[in-house]
This record gives C-alpha cells, sequence and structure tokens, in this order.
C-alpha cells in the first residue's frame, strides 16, 4: 500500500515540474491583435507620456481622412507693386488733365498724381490721377503730414490746421494709394490737403470715395479730378498761413473703355454732414466749369467733350 502511494506523489511531482516548465498560457507571449488595435498600438508610442491615451486616440479617430486636405489656404498678402506702376497719366492719356499752360509754375507733378497749386487758397484746386482696381489693393500703412517741398510758393504746414476744428481733408484719397507705400505717403502732402468738417470728410464725401473704389472694380480704369469750389471771401483757417475754407467740393469721374468710348459722372457735395444718397449730389462737369473756371477735359475730342460734358445721368453708376 505504501508503495502505491510513494509512486502517485512521485507521478504527481513530474507533472507539477513539467507544467512549470511549459504552461499553457505562456504570460509573455504577444495577444494576437486586429488592425485598428495595431495602429493604435502605434500611435502609442509616439505620445507623450504627460497626455491621456484615451483623449489623443478619440481625436485621430474623430478626424476624416480628407480633413487637412479641405482645410482652406492662407490668403498671400498682396504683393507691393513697383514704381513702374503710377497714377500719374501717360503722355497718350494727358487729355484726363484739367487745362493748364505749359510752363505753368503752379502745376505739381508728383510720381503719383498731379496738381494745380492755389496760393491764395493755400490748397489745389484740382488734384488728377488714373485709378486702377488692382492699385487699391495692398497693407500700406498711414504716414504723417508733410509740407509740400515741390510747391514753388510754399505749400500750407500741418500746424495750420491745429485747432481749428476742421480735418485736413484728403483730395487724393489715401486709400486709393495702398498697392505702394511710396504712393500712399506721397498723398499726405500738404498741398493734397483741404481744410474739411469732420462730420464731411468721415461721412459723406468718405462714402463717396469708397464707392469710387467699389465702382473701379468693374471698370476698366478711371480718371480722377478732385477740389474744392474756391473763391473769394471764403473763411480762413491757419495763423501763418491762410487756407480758405471750401463750401463745397467736387469729384469727376472719367471712364474710358478699349472699344474708345467715353462715360463720366460728376458731383458736388457741400462741406457738411449729409444722410442724403449720393446720386442726389450728381450735376454735369459743364455746371462745375462755371462755378470753378476750370476747363475739365481740353484736350478730348470736341464731339465728346461736349456730349459728356452735358449729361447729367447715373446710368451705369447706380
Amino acid at each position: 500500500m505504501k508503495f502505491y502511494i510513494f509512486l502517485w506523489v512521485f507521478c504527481l511531482q513530474i507533472s507539477i515540474n513539467a507544467l512549470s516548465q511549459n504552461p499553457p498560457y505562456p504570460p509573455n507571449r504577444p495577444k494576437q491583435l486586429n488592425e485598428k488595435q495595431v495602429k493604435n498600438e502605434e500611435i502609442k508610442k509616439e505620445i507623450p507620456n504627460e497626455e491621456k491615451e484615451e483623449d489623443v486616440f478619440e481625436e485621430v479617430e474623430a478626424v476624416p481622412e480628407n480633413a487637412l486636405a479641405s482645410k482652406p489656404k492662407p490668403k498671400p498678402k498682396p504683393k507691393q507693386k513697383t514704381e513702374s506702376n503710377k497714377h500719374n497719366l501717360d503722355d497718350d492719356e494727358l487729355w484726363g488733365l484739367p487745362a493748364h499752360k505749359k510752363n505753368d509754375d503752379a502745376i505739381v507733378q508728383h510720381k503719383y498724381y498731379t496738381l494745380r497749386y492755389r496760393e491764395e487758397h493755400e490748397q489745389a484746386e484740382w488734384v488728377a490721377y488714373k485709378l486702377t482696381a488692382d492699385e487699391t489693393e495692398g497693407d500700406s500703412e498711414r504716414d504723417k503730414f508733410l509740407e509740400d517741398k515741390m510747391v514753388k510758393t510754399k505749400s500750407a504746414k500741418p500746424t495750420d490746421y491745429a485747432k481749428s476744428g476742421y480735418d485736413r481733408g484728403h483730395l487724393a484719397p489715401a486709400a486709393d494709394f495702398n498697392f505702394s507705400q511710396e504712393a500712399k505717403s506721397e498723398s499726405f502732402y500738404m498741398s493734397n490737403m483741404s481744410p474739411q468738417a469732420p462730420q464731411f470728410n468721415r461721412g459723406i464725401w468718405k462714402h463717396l470715395e469708397e464707392r469710387v473704389r467699389y465702382w473701379v472694380q468693374t471698370k476698366e480704369n478711371l480718371y480722377i479730378v478732385t477740389g474744392p469750389i474756391l473763391k473769394e471771401g471764403l473763411e480762413q483757417i491757419g495763423v501763418k498761413n491762410k487756407i480758405s475754407v471750401p463750401e463745397y467740393y467736387y469729384k469727376i469721374l472719367l471712364e474710358r473703355k478699349k472699344d474708345g468710348t467715353f462715360k463720366s459722372i460728376a458731383f458736388k457735395m457741400k462741406n457738411e454732414g449729409s444722410k442724403k444718397v449720393l446720386a442726389e449730389f450728381v450735376v454735369s462737369i459743364d455746371s462745375l466749369e462755371e462755378e470753378t473756371g476750370i476747363d475739365f477735359f481740353p484736350n478730348l475730342p470736341d464731339n465728346i467733350e461736349k456730349v459728356l460734358e452735358k449729361v447729367v445721368s447715373t446710368k451705369g453708376w447706380f
């Protein structure tokens, strides 16, 4: 009997030793993973220790495969144009300038616009330039107001407007020269300024300037002449320089199409705030010539000039 007990214990010991050396489920054997689990295991290796794995996995699984492809690209900043892009008129476009003598000392031809200075009023009686759609684009910054050294009789100074209650109002607006920092800085010469009531300069006048930039987006080009209506007896500001305060301003737009035809529109606005619509300020070029004594487009063919300067129409503009 003892022999059989001893034999049973011996066999049991052998079985235990065999199992300890070859377990049926080895603890170090890797489990079989499906494709998704394998992908997640690879991602885990790249996750920093301080992140929560469950949050990262949820985010990865929620992102569609084409998410990056569908993300809109940031718009590049408009490039600054070269100096060859001038607002000033070419020799074959001088019909866009008002009448003036060949050697008129009052004419100041800047790089990006031309003006005629009236010394007795210390401001320009007109400023003229060409505007195209791409020239209104850019990120040029505002500059400080500067005395215009090109005015032979000397222009007004920025300090002449101090405590006057009037804005230094641009005739050729700075925003029309956004394409170049040099051009925009040039628009801050005092020869391009005129005393404007704040509610006018920042209101209806600004609205007209913005509308001009809107129109040029749909037109081939615009030739623009802007100025105050100057006359004797106007209010004056300034200490060293006496600057006349205009009661009215005008702006004339002339479009020249590739087929050789022209279209124009002219505005006359009082130097005060207004809630009227722009169409109510439309006048004929003839009426502005009579008030200012300026012949605006003398170099146009007579048959075209006569028609354009008589018309009072908003067709094709509003």
